[in-house]
């Protein structure tokens, strides 16, 4: 019942940015981010991980999910749900699917967000 826009294998922070700005200027009646940590950033890591997040929160969508550990060190916040793994996600998916949404999932290559997909 989704409509998915698959981009698991390379992420870094201006395609992150690119991708979140597609999905909110979609006309879709639910919309959701579904965003893997980003690797190879070095010290900067931290930073553009919180860009990332801001510019989602300011995104119009309906749900953010964060998956990873970087991502991770940023939580709690409204209006967003956070997880530590691939896992964890799949684990929650499982049993609170998401349906009838807009889904972006995007992330790098090293968090294999296409576990996903079959939950969605």
């Amino acid at each position: 019942t989704n409509t998915l826009i698959c981009d698991y294998y390379n992420a870094n922070p201006s395609s992150m940015a690119v991708a979140i700005d597609n999905l909110g200027k979609l006309q879709a009646d639910y919309k959701v981010l579904i965003l893997g940590d980003m690797f190879e950033l070095g010290n900067d890591a931290p930073a553009e991980h919180r860009l990332v997040i801001q510019k989602a929160m300011q995104t119009p969508v309906n749900e953010r999910l964060f998956i990873g550990t970087e991502f991770y060190k940023h939580q709690p916040m409204d209006g967003a749900t956070f997880y530590k793994t691939a896992e964890e996600a799949q684990e929650v998916l499982a049993t609170h699917p998401i349906r009838n949404a807009t889904i972006l999932i995007k992330g790098s290559r090293g968090m294999a967000l296409e576990r996903l997909v079959g939950l969605l």
